[in-house]
């Protein structure tokens, strides 16, 4: 990193201040973001490759609730506002008036809920960039995905069912009722179009839909949508309705997880109580491979008392339609996000941290900044020192000054960095690599006025170099804004499956450089990135003059490979001595 940067490069070994090993965290932050924040030693690289983190307690399912509240909210407040495949109202305005008119007609609360989030699908598209398009063929199957992501944040199998079926449903009525295609508007014939026809179902499809309980609630959906495209209604009905959002949303997932056949009764042994891990197995399997969970038992439920827990992705729960996602307590990425990944090398994420936890993101950073400042630590291994870098800067006064740039290993020893590490952090990851995500290295860029920027480069060909882990994922947060005067990431876009390339030093040639497609990460407070680290990306350094550009790296690894944590800091230490004995070698030979 010191090749990539300009400046001067420190190892130094620190012991925090006793007030900052165990840092106060907001209930706001542990209700809403974080699962449990065991310590480090305990939970980095034990987790076998089948473990599911379970959901304990009647008070655990409201973690489910607030993170799939504020994830819909965010979409339909974020993308809601966009037309509706060429019709006269918006995405959010048709969803709305939907569900009023089935609310109207005396439906059921989960029609209700199945109108309001029948085009969820379009939304999950729309976060990633991908327009509806009026025939439908920019975002493939919405109304599947939107299902199974439904179903993934705590819906009941009737909602998603019915979410997954309202397309079904048009086509059926066109082979039913030959009158029922003049009824349709342009938009709406193109968007059931197959190369340039709409393909009517067979018989035995008619059959199967007619044999379901559930089909008519379906047929019902559609005909209150065809009633929900009228531009002229009242926006302030609209707003009331978008109020109760939350508590409809809330009411109903309460019902279901409750009620979910998920749910596991679980007598403690007399020696497990509040605070202390049990490892269970499901008494089926999966594959061939027996799920095991590892369930940190919460507070007021002593030894030999009853846990009630939810075990996702459980031989039970995964029977379902559509299972609950092991992640719905943090933040579940949709289908679309996860191919959006694969294809750029990285995706974009909003809200998923809680406001307050956002508010309080600069006062861990600072956080950090403090235990950069401590005495050196002469006790501690190599592979739990804090790693501090500086850079030399023109103050104000036009003299060369020391300026903290960056500082790493800093998680495991401030309580909330290591529980939202291990928490949603880990969560991200996990979902990217499609099995539980290690905690490789972790670093905090603080890139103060006048700080210097990085060149053109791959963090994989120095990760790589160090001969651990081979795959790694970066979950990228924001702690201040990123501007064009503080230097904001730019990420050439789809580089990351070109392999190593050619570098002098770890800056990749200028001729490589030049062929990229760059887009520039413009961040706030709270939006997270994450990314391949065989994806190229390059800063400019920060012109402010008084503001800062503060980033904190979490890089993980599949657990699958191992935990090479500590081995790396191990490795990076031993490497800094090297190069200081060097340099020293260097100054006695002039």
């Amino acid at each position: 990193s010191g090749m990539l940067r300009g400046g001067v490069v420190a190892w130094t070994r620190r012991v925090p201040p006793l007030g900052l090993q165990v840092a106060q965290r907001s209930n706001d932050v542990v209700r809403s973001n974080i699962l449990h924040a065991p310590s480090a030693r305990r939970h980095r690289g034990c987790l076998p490759l089948e473990v599911c983190t379970p959901t304990t307690d009647n008070s655990q399912i409201q973690y489910i609730i607030e993170a799939s509240q504020r994830r819909l909210r965010s979409l339909y407040l974020d993308f809601g506002n966009r037309d509706c495949l060429g019709e006269p109202v918006s995405i959010c305005e048709h969803s709305v008036q939907t569900a009023i008119a089935a609310s109207r007609d005396g439906a059921d609360v989960d029609l209700i809920l199945a109108c309001l989030l029948h085009d969820v699908g379009f939304l999950l598209g729309l976060e990633c960039g991908i327009s509806p398009g009026i025939d439908g063929s920019a975002t493939p199957e919405h109304d599947r995905r939107g299902a199974e992501f439904l179903g993934a944040i705590g819906f009941s199998d009737d909602v998603c069912w019915m979410v997954r079926r309202h397309v079904d449903a048009e086509y059926y009525l066109c082979t039913k009722d030959p009158e029922y295609i003049s009824q349709l508007t342009p938009a709406q014939v193109s968007k059931l179009q197959k190369n340039g026809e709409i393909v009517l179902l067979s018989d035995a499809q008619c059959a199967a839909y007619e044999g379901d309980s559930r089909w008519e609630r379906v047929l019902r959906l559609c005909k209150y949508m065809h009633q929900a495209k009228d531009p002229a209604k009242q926006n302030s009905q609209q707003h009331d309705w978008m109020k109760s959002f939350d508590k409809q949303v809330a009411t109903h997932l309460t019902k279901n997880l409750i009620e979910s056949p998920m749910r596991k009764r679980i007598r403690l042994p007399p020696d497990v109580g509040e605070g202390q891990v049990l490892n269970v197995s499901d008494d089926c399997t999966v594959g061939g491979t027996k799920r095991r969970y590892e369930i940190e038992v919460p507070g007021g439920v002593s030894k030999g008392g009853i846990l009630r827990v939810i075990l996702p992705g459980s031989p039970k729960q995964m029977n379902t339609a559509f299972p609950l996602s092991p992640y719905a307590r943090s933040f579940v990425l949709s289908m679309s996000q996860l191919q959006q990944f694969d294809a750029n090398g990285f995706i974009f994420l909003r809200d998923c941290l809680t406001p307050k936890t956002v508010s309080e993101l600069q006062g861990l950073a600072m956080q950090v900044e403090q235990i950069a400042k401590q005495p050196l630590d002469l006790f501690c291994s190599d592979g739990e020192r804090l790693v501090v870098h500086n850079e030399m800067v023109l103050a104000s006064d036009g003299l060369p000054t020391k300026q903290l740039c960056r500082v790493e290993n800093f998680c495991s020893r401030i309580e909330t960095w290591e529980a939202l590490t291990q928490g949603v952090f880990k969560d991200l990851a996990s979902q990217i690599f499609r099995q539980s995500g290690v905690l490789f290295k972790d670093k905090l860029n603080f890139k103060g006025p006048g700080g210097d920027g990085f060149r053109f480069h791959q963090d994989a060909s120095a990760l790589r170099a160090k001969k651990l882990a081979r795959r790694h994922v970066t979950v990228l947060l924001a702690i201040d804004p990123s501007t064009l005067e503080t230097g904001p990431m730019q990420f050439a876009k789809e580089f990351h499956n070109k392999g190593i390339l050619a570098n002098t030093n770890g800056v990749i040639l200028p001729e490589i450089e030049d062929t990229a497609e760059f887009e520039t990460m413009h961040m706030q407070p709270g939006d997270i990135v994450l990314f391949n680290t065989m994806l190229p990306y390059r800063s400019a350094a920060n012109t402010s003059p008084t503001d800062s550009r503060r980033i904190a790296f979490l890089t993980f690894n599949g657990a699958s490979e191992g935990d090479f944590h500590d081995a790396y800091y191990n490795q990076k230490a031993q490497r800094m001595r090297e190069v200081t004995r060097e340099r020293g070698r260097e100054r006695a030979r002039a």
